[in-house]
């Protein structure tokens, strides 16, 4: 069976990894070479990225996506997904069990009641074996450890390493420090909201806290919320001593979605963090291969390589603007921030801006 040839050219390639020079080549199923085109090579349709950035699909490791999560703060998966680059998300919170046909690479972290600083983890094992090698861990919201503190997040941390499963932790409003709190994960596991300005922000200890976590091999992942878990100003304290993080987890739900600065999506968090003095060749890393291999996706999802499944993003960095205010009063402008120009999910074109 015939399937239609693409070629991408005059683009900044990132493939995963580091910027490449040359053209990007892929058909339907698989990208066909980066980089150096044989001469020989005759698309159906030529692409002019005129010096945007081409790159992997996007990997967003914070969501919250309908059928999965709670529907008070599910959204749309299509809908956040594909006109911002994004064609690999991971459902952080996970409470039905429930199947989706979607082009989409999607992950799960089923959610961890807590009642009376007692964990419920039947219903999260459920979902576990429900999910199979699709869910990736379980979600563990740190204000409900008020009653259990650091021996219940042990014990559900015991819990999913067992199975073979990760942890991902929700920071903002902890009852322990950041320190005690990041001391019960290990290493694979995931903290969100690293760079919240609620009780017990990591900058109460000068960062030390996400350092140690970090060298432990912790997943550090800046679960943005459209601003509401990242507070400018430790965010900022932080980039000063060169502190950010692995991964640019957007958070995004229906209460933040084209709502927080007019149009909140996993590109809004490449632009915040690029305005905080982010390298743009570790900017786009975290947003496309460290999320990629801390969910174990990381052969198929997150790098542009011959093989690989023809999943792209075109961006460009440009004017749009953005103002946030955090839940401290700190508050961020941008300019600039990038666009989604184009996505290209298995090799079909899912989302193309007019611009474009």
């Amino acid at each position: 069976m015939y399937r239609k040839k693409f070629l991408i050219r005059n683009g900044r390639i990132f493939d995963g990894r580091d910027f490449v020079e040359g053209e990007l080549a892929f058909d339907e199923k698989e990208i066909l070479a980066v980089g150096k085109v044989d001469p020989a090579f005759r698309p159906d349709h030529i692409l002019d990225a005129a010096g945007d950035l081409v790159c992997p699909g996007l990997v967003d490791l914070h969501t919250h996506l309908k059928p999965f999560s709670s529907p008070e703060y599910a959204t749309d998966a299509a809908a956040v997904c594909y006109p911002f680059g994004v064609t690999a998300a991971v459902d952080a919170g996970t409470v039905a069990e429930t199947s989706f046909e979607s082009g989409l690479t999607l992950r799960f972290f089923p959610a961890v009641g807590i009642r009376d600083g007692k964990a419920c983890l039947e219903k999260a094992e459920r979902l576990l074996d429900f999910y199979g090698e699709r869910a990736v861990g379980v979600k563990v919201y740190a204000p409900a450890l008020a009653g259990g503190g650091a021996p219940l997040l042990r014990e559900i941390c015991a819990f999913a390493h067992e199975k073979g499963k990760k942890v991902m932790v929700h920071c903002t409003d902890t009852a322990m420090p950041m320190e005690e709190l990041l001391g019960c994960l290990s290493e694979g596991d995931i903290a969100t909201h690293v760079f919240h300005g609620s009780a017990h922000s990591a900058a109460e200890d000068g960062f030390a806290s996400l350092l140690d976590a970090r060298r432990r091999g912790v997943v550090l992942d800046a679960g943005i919320a459209g601003h509401v878990h990242l507070d400018y100003e430790v965010a900022a304290k932080a980039a000063e001593r060169g502190i950010f993080p692995d991964t640019l987890g957007s958070d995004v739900t229906c209460l933040s979605a084209f709502l927080r600065g007019g149009r909140y999506g996993f590109t809004t968090a490449l632009g915040i963090f690029r305005a905080l003095g982010m390298k743009e060749k570790e900017l786009l890393a975290a947003a496309t291969s460290s999320p990629a291999d801390a969910v174990g996706i990381g052969s198929v999802c997150g790098r542009l390589a011959p093989g690989r499944p023809s999943d792209v993003a075109v961006l460009r960095y440009a004017d749009s603007k953005y103002e946030g205010t955090d839940r401290n009063g700190h508050t961020l402008t941008l300019e600039k921030g990038y666009l989604c120009m184009l996505t290209v999910n298995r090799g079909y074109a899912v989302y193309r801006s007019e611009n474009f």
